[in-house]
C-alpha cells in the first residue's frame, strides 16, 4: 500500500471513529434528556406545564425549530396544537390539524406508528396540514401520544431543513411521548378518582341520618354532616381533630 493510500485510510478511519463519538454523545444527551423529563413528570402536576417543558427539551435536543404536542379533541374531529416551540405567535391553544390521512399527524394516528418525512415538498404519502407548510417545514417526524382507551394525541419534531432523522431520533421521540403518555394517564386517572370522592362526598354528607366511616381499631376516618351536628360539634374537621387527639 502506498504512502498515499495508507494516508487515505487513516483519515478515513478517524473520520469513522469521530462519526462513531459523536452518534454517542447524540445517544447520550437524548438519554440524559428523557430522564430529566421522567423526574419533572413526577414532579409536576399540571400536564399543561409538562408538555411545554418536553417541546422546549425536545427542541434543544434534537436541534429544530418547531416541535409541538396535538390533542385529540373530544369529538374526534382534528387535533389542536396544546403545546408547542417555535411556532408562530397565537398558534399554540388555537391552530387545528386534520384528523385524515392528508396531514403527517392524521397519518401518524391512523398508521399507528413513527413516522419519518425528510421532505414535504415532495412527500406522497400526505400533502401536509398548512400549519406546517406556512412555517416552511421540510423534514420532521411524528409518533403517536398513546392512551389507556384511546390515543391522546400526536407528538412532533420539525424543522425547515432538510434533514435525515435516525432510528436514535426516533426512539427519543417515542421515549419523550412515552413520558407524557404515562404522565396524562396517571393525571386523568387522579381527577376520575378525586370526581368519585367528590360524588361520594356528596351523597354521604347529603343523608339525614349520622353515619360514620373508621379503621379497624376504632378511629375516626369520616363523618357525615348529620353525625356532626348530632354530637354538637362545629364542624367534620373538629370532630376528626379531637377524635385524632383522643
Amino acid at each position: 500500500m502506498g504512502k498515499k493510500q495508507s494516508r487515505m485510510k487513516s483519515r478515513s478511519n478517524i473520520a469513522e471513529l469521530e462519526q462513531a463519538k459523536e452518534m454517542i454523545e447524540v445517544r447520550a444527551r437524548q438519554q440524559a434528556a428523557v430522564s430529566e423529563l421522567g423526574q419533572r413528570a413526577l414532579a409536576v402536576t399540571d400536564l399543561s406545564t409538562l408538555m411545554n417543558e418536553a417541546v422546549v427539551l425536545l427542541a434543544e435536543t434534537l436541534e429544530v425549530e418547531y416541535c409541538k404536542v396535538l390533542e385529540l379533541l373530544p369529538d374526534g374531529t382534528a387535533l389542536l396544537l396544546r403545546a408547542g416551540v417555535g411556532w408562530k405567535a397565537g398558534s399554540v391553544g388555537h391552530a387545528t390539524v386534520s384528523v385524515g390521512a392528508d396531514s403527517q399527524a392524521g397519518y401518524t394516528l391512523l398508521s399507528r406508528g413513527p413516522v419519518i418525512v425528510e421532505d414535504l415538498r415532495t412527500e406522497t404519502r400526505f400533502s401536509g396540514p398548512p400549519l406546517l407548510h406556512d412555517h416552511s417545514v421540510i423534514s420532521g417526524m411524528s409518533v403517536v401520544i398513546h392512551g389507556r382507551e384511546s390515543s391522546f394525541g400526536v407528538l412532533g419534531a420539525h424543522t425547515t431543513r432538510r434533514r435525515t432523522f435516525t432510528q436514535d431520533d426516533i426512539h427519543f421521540l417515542q421515549a419523550v411521548g412515552n413520558v407524557l403518555a404515562a404522565a396524562i394517564t396517571r393525571t386523568r386517572a387522579e381527577e376520575v378518582l378525586r370526581a368519585s370522592e367528590a360524588r361520594y362526598q356528596s351523597l354521604f354528607n347529603g343523608i339525614p341520618v349520622g353515619l360514620y366511616r373508621t379503621t379497624p381499631g376504632g378511629q375516626f376516618l369520616d363523618a357525615n354532616q348529620a353525625l356532626v351536628e348530632l354530637l354538637g360539634y362545629p364542624d367534620r374537621e373538629a370532630l376528626l381533630a379531637i377524635n385524632a387527639v383522643a
